[in-house]
């Protein structure tokens, strides 16, 4: 699982680690458990999918949204709107 931004930031799943190369740095994130999925809104916040719910990373901040709050099973992808609604795809 991998995404460039337009920023020309890179985010990349090896294993359940989640990483982000900008600017020549390599930072390690760590979502629970992993991440399953990766999009990019029009505000330029990264999402990520994992197996407890999504992450929001934007301004340097990071948001959830429980998994209490999705449907059941893995999130397999997400596709953010312009308008800002976001679109969850589940397997399972």
């Amino acid at each position: 699982v991998a995404l460039s931004t337009r920023t020309g930031a890179l985010w990349f799943v090896a294993g359940s680690r989640l990483f982000r190369w900008e600017d020549g740095n390599l930072r390690q994130l760590s979502p629970t458990g992993g991440a399953s999925c990766l999009a990019e809104d029009a505000e330029g916040g990264v999402w990520v999918g994992t197996p407890t719910g999504v992450l929001r990373h934007y301004a340097g901040q990071t948001s959830e949204v429980p998994y209490k709050d999705l449907p059941p099973g893995r999130l397999s992808a997400i596709v953010p709107e312009r308008n800002g609604a976001l679109w969850l795809g589940v397997y399972g």
